[in-house]
């Protein structure tokens, strides 16, 4: 049970800084409700689970190819910059609750905001090589036996901590949603949509530096 409490602890304080996932969770909130927001935070959810397994198991050779990480870097460039501008362009309409006080938001497909949260994990390349690093301190120190039952609790562990963060966040957002006025929530929408949109900029920037530079074989 160690490893699951230390995959808890982990997975939760990894979720804490702010980047491009929370930010997107947070104006999906504010713009379409808890549903969506939870929806989009599962993706991201399943694909912390999926990075820790690999790294913990050592599969990471295909992830990590050059190409690989060219394409998803890709994928959430037009991702990032695609949100960005939409929650930019948010209008009033879009935010303001409908008459029934209904705040959950238009009940859109489920797996639309899903993958969206998969593609944005995807798109960082980061993360693997942040959990291979993980990997290496839980098994170098002993603090996660080098067996796959041990593992797989890690990274279950680490799925529930960052799933714990997330909830948190979107409860709170939709609380202060309550108490917000439609324009504070729709300027508060564009901010993270800009935020979005410069994190997107800058994914491109590197994407193109990598090809710039040659880093890329095809």
């Amino acid at each position: 049970m160690t490893a699951l409490v230390l995959g808890v602890i982990i997975g939760f304080a990894t979720s804490v800084p702010i980047g491009p996932i929370n930010l997107a969770v947070m104006a999906k909130t504010l713009r379409d409700g808890v549903h969506q927001a939870l929806n989009l935070s599962l993706g991201a959810v399943v694909m912390d689970v999926l990075y820790v397994l690999v790294a913990m198991l050592g599969i990471s050779v295909f992830i990590d190819l050059p190409i690989a990480r060219f394409v998803l870097g890709l994928i959430g460039f037009f991702l990032l910059i695609y949100y960005g501008l939409r929650s930019i362009l948010t209008k009033r309409h879009h935010i303001e609750p409908p008459p029934n006080g209904n705040t959950n938001g238009p009940q859109k497909k489920f797996h639309s905001a899903f993958f969206v949260g998969i593609a944005l994990y995807l798109s960082n390349p980061t993360f693997l090589a942040y959990w291979i690093a993980v990997a290496g301190v839980m098994h170098g120190h002993g603090l996660v036996a080098v067996e796959t039952f041990a593992n797989v609790l890690f990274a279950v562990g680490v799925g529930t901590g960052t799933a714990l963060w997330f909830y948190g966040v979107i409860r709170a957002v939709h609380h202060q949603r309550h108490v917000l006025k439609v324009s504070t929530i729709q300027r508060l929408t564009q901010v993270a949509g800009a935020t979005l949109l410069a994190f997107g900029v800058y994914v491109g920037y590197e994407l193109f530096v990598s090809l710039r530079s040659g880093l890329l074989s095809f």
